[in-house]
């Protein structure tokens, strides 16, 4: 499951990965800073990406529009 949320300061990516196996997901063209993936969560950004980014298994990641 993924979506975006457009509102507030900037848009939000929200990506849940339900699934045992590990799955790569596709970004909403862009640079997205993401703040929070399967090891860390915060308000600060941890990494810059673009394109798709790996899930692991019953992970989920959030990211912001750069």
């Amino acid at each position: 499951v993924a979506y975006t949320i457009d509102g507030g300061p900037r848009m939000t990516f929200v990506a849940y990965n339900g699934s045992r196996a590990a799955r790569r997901v596709a970004l909403p063209a862009g640079e997205w800073g993401i703040v929070v993936d399967a090891e860390r969560a915060g308000t600060e950004v941890i990494r810059v990406q673009r394109g798709t980014i790996a899930l692991p298994g019953r992970s989920m990641v959030v990211a912001l529009r750069q």
